[in-house]
């Protein structure tokens, strides 16, 4: 069982995710934000609602990413601040705890 250094869940923590995105595999937790590649120092990232169809069959209408802008990963739609919202471990009405 891996466990997130940030929040201690062990829910949605993987250390060795491998997105095209990045070159090589970083540790991300989908509960808290925490996002780590091997040398460098942890990060923090964004959670954003985009709601398309894409994303909520891949993810539940949720995509993330560093900075306050990120195109969604399903449909390509540019997400910003506004469609910000907060992760599963700050949020308590978080739909995904629900399921946990």
């Amino acid at each position: 069982m891996k466990i997130c250094p940030k929040c201690k869940s062990d829910r949605d923590f993987n250390d060795q995710y491998h997105q095209n995105a990045f070159s090589e595999a970083y540790a991300m937790c989908k509960w808290c934000g925490y996002w780590k590649k091997d040398g460098e120092e942890q990060k923090q990232c964004n959670m954003f609602f985009c709601g398309c169809s894409g994303s909520v069959r891949d993810r539940g209408g949720y995509d993330w990413g560093l900075g306050n802008k990120i195109a969604c990963q399903s449909c390509g739609k540019i997400l910003t601040e506004k469609d910000q919202v907060k992760w599963p471990a700050n949020d308590p009405n978080h739909s995904w705890n629900k399921k946990a």
